[in-house]
């Protein structure tokens, strides 16, 4: 009979790549995703005890990564994070699992919201979610108000998650 730790152990060593996954892109791909991803790991080992065996591992695991992420850029507080909270709560229901039935399928839906923004609006998530651009750069270079890109990366943002809601509800996926 196998104990509790090795079990823990043989979940959290299956889900390193999804973990990986997911830090990377909550993260933007950032020099210290392996670092967050180990004290991800020494989180789930040391609390391992608060884990319920009866329920899928994965999802608990992403909880206690999105902890130590939000721990890492508050322990930063130089480094403001990039996202909203409730954004966050969205890319981490997107990012897909290797054991999900649709690995990539939120993936290219993304895609497909965004070619369909205006080019604009693509040029501001590009240029603020993708190359990391401060609001105030933005707004110097567009030669208008922070506020002004704070309003247009808001709504944008609500039309990509209301996209992304339509294209999964029209393939029958979840919402």
């Amino acid at each position: 009979m196998k104990n509790v730790t090795t079990d823990l152990s043989e979940r959290l060593a299956g889900a390193q790549f999804d973990l990986y996954a997911f830090v990377s892109v909550l993260m933007r791909g950032a020099d210290e995703v392996a670092d967050v991803l180990q004290e991800t790991n020494m989180t789930i080992l040391k609390h391992g005890a608060n884990y319920d065996p009866s329920r899928p591992f994965l999802p608990w695991a992403r909880g206690v990564a999105r902890n130590c992420i939000a721990k890492f850029y508050s322990a930063r507080s130089r480094e403001r994070l990039v996202f909203d909270e409730a954004l966050m709560d969205r890319i981490a229901e997107w990012v897909p699992c290797v054991t999900d039935e649709r690995p990539l399928e939120d993936l290219t839906r993304l895609r497909h919201c965004m070619a369909r923004l205006a080019a604009r609006q693509r040029d501001f998530v590009t240029a603020r979610y993708i190359r990391g651009e401060a609001v105030k750069d933005i707004a110097a270079r567009e030669k208008c108000s922070e506020g002004a890109v704070s309003m247009m990366l808001h709504r944008v943002r609500q039309l990509l998650a209301n996209c992304m809601e339509r294209e999964r509800a029209r393939a029958g996926g979840c919402a």
